[in-house]
């Protein structure tokens, strides 16, 4: 088996467990969405396409394969359940709504290769308490962590060229800017990429 195709699995409610191939395998658009049973599953290095595991209420924990790069649009999204997330060491991109509305996930550690945060990557992730953005994250998309209701500390490197709107949410977050405070807003970062009630430090 090479390719799970689109909507293979979807709607599966009795699922349980997956044992899939240690070779290299495409997981389709949808393959396992709503498969709210769905408990575990260990990924071997794979390519996840739109929405592969939506809304898989019972999955409480996922180790991504070293070797993927990026996380497909709205992987994870709806996983409500979802406490532990392992990202592998050589991803560069978070896509849109991987990981919406998680709303048990603990932060995970970002990697260092990451350059990328999609547009709602985190939104409603409301266990998020801290996030520590790595050095060569080069753009965070709009909401990327709005309604993380928890979330009291970002931290975010001065690689940053663009953040979108609303990004970090409207609560009273302290967002720390780990670099020199420029003398006007950086030209790629909104005009509300920030919360009206947060607070904006910078370490120079």
């Amino acid at each position: 088996v090479t390719t799970i195709q689109c909507s293979a699995f979807k709607g599966c409610t009795s699922l349980k467990r997956v044992t899939l191939p240690e070779e290299r395998i495409t997981i389709s658009s949808s393959a396992f969405e709503g498969c709210t049973a769905l408990e575990s599953i260990r990924l071997p290095n794979c390519s996840l396409f739109f929405g592969p595991f939506k809304s898989c209420t019972a999955l409480r924990e996922i180790v991504l394969p070293e070797g993927m790069w990026e996380v497909g649009w709205e992987a994870f999204c709806n996983c409500k359940g979802l406490k532990t997330v392992t990202l592998p060491s050589t991803l560069k991109e978070i896509s849109y709504y991987a990981f919406a509305g998680c709303i048990s996930l603990e932060t995970p550690v970002l990697p260092a290769a990451l350059e990328r945060i999609n547009k709602g990557a985190f939104a409603g992730c409301e266990a998020f308490t801290d996030v520590y953005i790595p050095d060569g994250v080069t753009e965070i998309g709009e909401r990327a962590f709005s309604r993380c209701k928890a979330l009291k500390t970002v931290s975010v490197p001065a690689s940053v060229k663009k953040i979108g709107e609303n990004a970090f949410g409207d609560g009273d977050t302290t967002i720390t800017v780990r670099g020199k405070k420029p003398r006007i807003k950086p030209i790629g970062w909104h005009r509300h990429w920030k919360g009206k009630f947060a607070v904006v430090k910078y370490t120079e």
